[in-house]
């Protein structure tokens, strides 16, 4: 068929891990190992080396369109950073098939002599390239996991919050932005969608995720958002990424005329709810977009999210939100299973609208201290 291509992941790009939200448009052929063998090495992110004949690696085969494979090799940075070659793979039933490939020139980092990068996500350790194989160094844990325990936390808030001012609201139009949308939804990871059914089965995020789930699947915040406020929600989303935001113009969404999703707190329209999910830049400069929220929520509630390394830092941004005086909310989860969840803790802040009074501000901390008591509670893996 004209267009379309195979290509063999066997990284980040795989279910589960933060880049798979690029194959989102892409059907999953099913799970493979190259026929020849190659070297995959890690600093930071995986290296697939063709000229050194260490072991058979493993990892998916998707089926693309000329969109997604141009995505890819942005991320990829083909020609100049990796090169996509075709090579053999070998499926789960038995048989070869020829699929593109993104090689590295030279070997990097430490070595996966397993040639799965899953088992170094798990263990977090592998052999450093030096020669000497007894040589064994600690290495970092993937960032992110899809259905980790920093999504948990979120987007239980988000649908409490999101339900409770719209109940507010009644029937009048609910403005909603989600300046770091991202896409409608993602791949999951086996571990992380067997802890939600299993251990939130009669929460109301296990309820909208249910049917995602049973595709292997996880909706983001912005189809959330969607279905909790039905035909009253007026969503306008913003993400650096233009295919999530191809995604949503298809769907009839509104996207941010802004160039950084920060910016949705410099306009002067006031939203219902600005969800912030910056994810991993917000500490970088973060008390000047606190001051932006300070003065955006006098209007407009600001729900925001952001994971955390230390107990320091989660620390300093409560430090400067108590000495600004501001109403807020807060929920946090430590660090759980390395392999489901990284190796982040995360934290959640709603900055209510000024116009919320008091016994509907102590009603929505009581239903969102609940939340993250429950998120808390579960059992580190599934």
């Amino acid at each position: 068929m004209k267009g379309i291509e195979r290509v063999f992941v066997y990284g980040t790009l795989r279910r589960g891990f933060e880049n798979h939200r690029l194959l989102c448009n892409a059907t999953l052929l099913g799970r493979g190992r190259t026929k020849k063998r190659y070297a995959l090495y890690l600093e930071g992110i995986p290296y697939l080396i063709r000229d050194r004949g260490i072991s058979s690696v493993v990892g998916e085969v998707y089926r693309v369109n000329e969109e997604t494979l141009a995505a890819l090799d942005r991320l990829e940075g083909h020609p100049h950073l990796y090169r996509r070659e075709k090579a053999d793979i070998l499926t789960g039933d038995g048989h070869s098939l020829r699929a593109w490939v993104y090689f590295y020139p030279e070997p990097r980092g430490t070595l996966i002599e397993s040639g799965d990068y899953c088992d170094v996500a798990k263990s977090g350790r592998t052999k450093k390239n030096t020669g000497h194989s007894d040589q064994v160094e600690k290495v970092k844990s993937v960032r992110y996991r899809v259905g980790n325990l920093g999504d948990l936390l979120k987007h239980s808030w988000l649908i409490e919050i999101l339900s409770f001012l719209k109940k507010q609201k009644g029937r009048a139009s609910f403005y909603y932005a989600d300046a770091f949308s991202g896409f409608d939804e993602y791949g999951i990871g086996k571990g992380q969608a067997e802890r939600i059914r299993k251990h939130l089965l009669l929460s109301p995020l296990f309820e909208m995720q249910k049917g995602a789930l049973s595709r292997e699947r996880y909706l983001g915040s912005v189809s959330i958002a969607r279905k909790v406020l039905g035909t009253s929600g007026r969503l306008s989303v913003f993400d650096a990424n233009p295919l999530a935001l191809d995604g949503f113009r298809k769907s009839g969404i509104g996207t941010l005329k802004i160039k950084s999703g920060y910016n949705v707190l410099d306009q002067k329209k006031p939203y219902d709810l600005i969800f912030l999910d910056p994810y991993d830049d917000f500490l970088d400069g973060h008390e000047t977009v606190l001051s932006k929220i300070f003065r955006k929520a006098r209007g407009s509630s600001v729900f925001l999210f952001f994971p955390f390394r230390h107990s320091a830092h989660e620390k300093g941004v409560l430090r400067i939100i108590g000495q600004s005086g501001s109403r807020y909310m807060h929920g946090s989860v430590g660090r759980g299973d390395p392999l489901l969840d990284g190796i982040y803790r995360f934290a959640v802040f709603l900055f209510p609208a000024g116009h919320m009074d008091g016994k509907a501000y102590r009603h929505l901390t009581r239903k969102l201290d609940a939340v993250t008591a429950i998120i808390k509670g579960l059992p580190v893996s599934a």
